[in-house]
């Protein structure tokens, strides 16, 4: 009953969506929202964005808002142009404006915000691939889109290696796509060690943001615990309904959802080995995760375990709040 309204086409879905969504991420922002808070100051793109949000916070956080607002319509007509959830509806828009706010340095223009579309550009390309040759073109492009996203945001590079299990998953590839992939991969990070040498910092800089973000498997990085296995025990329990759905898709809709489904698994795994200031899980599987709880949402066929759920992950909202 709590997530009927977003289930329907009907313009007023979308504009009640846009306000609660704003409320949101206002009220966190009043109360929970520190300025002291700084991203990775390794990459240019991130100093901007910390010196942008601790001049001007307000200006920030309307500004991530209205970016958020934006990727969400564009992953809700992404999914809906795929198919690969039933019906025309904004549920997905309005999953995604939860998950995208779960962590409060997400609450103004973060580097994991900014790198958002770029994500979503990336995973079009992924999942619109056709049976038969796929065009090289669409493989670059992705995995450049990957590639400048993982320089904003490194966590985004979890998406090279679905594209090139997609490669042999979806279709039919040779030997050249994959060379295509790693070379749009890297492009951005050419560009990165030029303009670094372009300001005559050392050598070990350059390499050092790649070398860095690595390290033993830690479960503090699924920190804070509350909200981390409340997320979980809904992904495994939405589970049972995301694959029974699945499997009554066409073929070529299904090997999309299982691919975002591993998506989800890597991206799970792919957070406890990240260092600091990188792991946040949510963000790291928000795509996937969006796609989960909505088909869930709408193919569960009893209102109140839709309605237990979605509290359940308004509780682990709010306890990524309290207890980080």
């Amino acid at each position: 009953m709590l997530l009927r309204i977003f289930r329907t086409s009907q313009p007023l879905s979308w504009i009640l969506i846009i306000v609660l969504i704003t409320i949101l991420r206002v009220v966190l922002f009043s109360f929970f929202y520190e300025s002291e808070q700084s991203f990775d100051n390794k990459l240019i793109s991130s100093n901007i964005l910390n010196q942008f949000g601790s001049g001007f916070p307000w200006i920030s956080h309307i500004t991530s808002t209205i970016y958020i607002l934006f990727s969400g319509l564009f992953f809700n007509r992404i999914v809906q142009n795929l198919n690969l959830v039933s019906g025309i509806h904004y549920l997905l828009f309005f999953l995604f404006g939860i998950f995208i706010s779960f962590y409060p340095e997400n609450l103004i223009l973060s580097p994991f915000v900014t790198a958002v579309p770029l994500l979503l550009l990336s995973y079009h390309l992924i999942m619109t691939q056709f049976k038969g040759m796929l065009p090289m073109s669409i493989v670059f492009n992705a995995s450049f889109f990957i590639g400048l996203a993982s320089m904003i945001y490194f966590p985004s590079a979890i998406l090279l290696a679905i594209l090139i299990w997609s490669l042999i998953y979806l279709n039919q590839t040779s030997w050249r796509h994959f060379f295509i992939a790693v070379i749009g991969f890297g492009t951005p990070a050419l560009f990165f060690d030029t303009i670094v040498f372009s300001f005559s910092l050392p050598v070990e800089y350059i390499f050092s943001y790649w070398s860095d973000q690595f390290q033993p498997l830690d479960l503090k990085n699924y920190l804070p615990a509350y909200a981390t296995y409340t997320i979980l025990g809904l992904i495994l329990l939405q589970s049972f309904i995301y694959f029974r759905t699945v499997s009554k898709s066409i073929i070529k809709i299904r090997k999309a959802l299982h691919l975002s489904f591993w998506y989800l698994i890597l991206g799970i795994i792919f957070n406890g080995f990240l260092s600091a200031p990188f792991p946040n899980m949510v963000n790291a599987i928000i795509i996937p995760l969006s796609m989960l709880f909505t088909i869930f949402h709408l193919e569960v066929k009893r209102w109140w375990i839709s309605d237990l759920f979605f509290i359940a992950l308004i509780g682990s909202l709010v306890s990524s709040y309290l207890y980080t």
